[in-house]
């Protein structure tokens, strides 16, 4: 049961997390949060089964780009047991979904949410495939690479 709703999920996220689908739905106050995984993992836990153990991604709260899909990457952040490394990341990790990319150095909280408005504006749009968004240097004379 636990794996048959995480795989469900799975299914589900291929279609509903297509950028053309989720600005289709933007109008909707919420969208899909991979809610049926997050319930394969409460069986999980209340079970005892341990197959999320081994899961290596597990869906967590909205994006911090989009706002619309469950964030499964961060950016930044440390493990309590890491010494630290004065980057401005360590104390202010960014959560995104597997759509939503963030380029550019983050060194202050000007640079996150400049990166998190274009990684929102490029992975809710109307195309049905992802593809990597052209970096430009902020740095630089504009040229995208």
């Amino acid at each position: 049961m636990v794996a048959a709703l995480a795989k469900v999920d799975e299914g589900l996220d291929e279609v509903l997390y297509r950028p053309a689908i989720v600005k289709a739905f933007s109008w909707l106050g919420r969208w899909w949060l991979c809610d049926l995984a997050k319930v394969s993992m409460w069986l999980d836990d209340r079970w005892a089964t341990g197959w999320w153990d081994d899961a290596g991604i597990a869906p967590g709260g909205p994006c911090e780009a989009c706002g619309k899909r469950a964030a499964i990457h961060v950016y930044g952040g440390r493990d309590p047991d890491e010494e630290p490394f004065g980057d401005y990341l360590e104390a202010r990790p960014v959560l995104v979904c597997g759509w939503c990319h963030l380029n550019d150095p983050l060194r202050n909280e000007e640079d996150v949410q400049r990166e998190l408005a274009l990684a929102r504006a490029y992975s809710v749009a109307w195309r049905w495939r992802w593809s990597r968004r052209r970096y430009v240097d902020a740095e630089d004379d504009g040229i995208a690479t």
